[in-house]
């Protein structure tokens, strides 16, 4: 079911290149808010891609491709709000903005 250690334990790599991953957690966290997905049994994965600045604000977002269903892919939007501010990026990387696209697999067991 999904919740607590569920959505394939409701983590998600990031999924970039770079000294950042060093850095920065390596994975972001969903919430809960799923009860609704969980009884109708969806599943599905959502691509998020967003664009950070340096001191880990969220400049944008967006869900590149659905997961098929609109609650996971609200889920998915909730939980990059949720996680700002991110990590600021290392001294060493010298861009003023980092776009980074995750995947987010939201899986029953």
């Amino acid at each position: 079911p999904l919740g607590s250690d569920r959505i394939a334990q409701r983590r998600r790599s990031f999924e970039f290149s770079g000294g950042y991953r060093a850095h920065a957690p390596g994975e972001i966290e969903a919430g809960i808010g799923l009860r609704r997905a969980q009884r109708r049994r969806q599943e599905g994965t959502a691509t998020l891609f967003f664009v950070m600045s340096r001191d880990g604000e969220v400049l944008d977002y967006r869900i590149e491709e659905s997961s098929g269903h609109a609650a996971l892919d609200r889920e998915v939007e909730e939980m990059i709000r949720r996680a700002q501010p991110l990590p600021a990026m290392p001294a060493d990387m010298r861009q003023a903005r980092l776009e980074i696209r995750i995947p987010v697999r939201f899986h029953l067991r």
